[in-house]
């Protein structure tokens, strides 16, 4: 960990890293850095959000709430694939 990490939990999946990382700013204000690495042709490709404390309530909650419509739409129907099962439900 660097000196401004105060943790860190890793997710990897096929050729996607995920890191979930608290931090600590420059004034020394914790926040929460969400990075996804993925493995390409030429190297890695780095994608970073931050998050600062006074959202991720409802950061949380948001994602929450999107784990729930995308277990209700299940997974797409092979035999029409441009059509996510139960779309219609998050309009």
């Amino acid at each position: 960990m660097g000196t401004n990490e105060i943790y860190t939990e890793k997710i990897t999946r096929g050729k996607r890293t995920y890191f979930f990382e608290v931090m600590r700013s420059s004034t020394g204000d914790p926040y929460l850095r969400i990075s996804e690495s993925t493995l390409g042709r030429t190297g890695f490709d780095h994608h970073r959000l931050m998050i600062f404390p006074e959202d991720v309530k409802q950061f949380v909650s948001a994602v929450g709430r999107l784990q729930a419509r995308m277990a209700a739409c299940g997974k797409r129907d092979k035999k029409n694939p441009g059509k996510l099962p139960g779309h219609d439900a998050l309009v």
